[in-house]
C-alpha cells in the first residue's frame, strides 16, 4: 500500500506558479549557483559590492523570501546567536533558475518555477 501511494505522489506533477525575481534575489542566486553554498555574510558582501545602493536588510529579506520559495536552503550547522554565521544552499529549483538569470542583472525578471 505505501510502495502504491509513493509511486501516485511521485508521479503528480506541481502546476507551475509565476514568480518575480528582484535584483539582489538575482544576485544571490547567481552566487549559489557559481558555488553551491555560501555563508550568509558572502551574500551580503556580494549582493552589496555588485548594487552601490542594497543594503544589509535587503540582503536578508531576500534570503527569507527566496528560502520561503524553496530556491534556497538553510544547512544544518549553523550558529544560533548570529545571522551572517548562517549558511545557504542552492536547491534544485533554485538551479533550474540558471537560464534564466542575467549576467548582470539591471531590473526584476518573471518567470515560471
Amino acid at each position: 500500500m505505501f510502495k502504491r501511494l509513493w509511486n501516485l505522489v511521485r508521479r503528480e506533477r506541481r502546476e507551475p506558479i509565476q514568480i518575480e525575481i528582484n535584483v539582489v534575489e538575482q544576485i544571490v542566486l547567481k552566487h549559489l549557483i557559481r558555488f553551491e553554498s555560501a555563508a550568509a555574510l558572502d551574500l551580503i558582501q556580494e549582493a552589496m559590492s555588485g548594487r552601490a545602493t542594497v543594503t544589509d536588510d535587503q540582503v536578508r529579506l531576500s534570503l527569507i523570501r527566496l528560502e520561503s520559495l524553496r530556491l534556497i536552503s538553510r544547512e544544518a550547522n549553523e550558529p544560533a546567536e548570529d545571522d551572517r554565521g548562517r549558511r545557504y544552499r542552492i536547491t534544485p529549483d533554485g538551479r533550474r533558475l540558471k537560464a534564466v538569470l542575467q549576467n548582470e542583472p539591471t531590473s526584476r525578471i518573471q518567470t515560471y518555477l
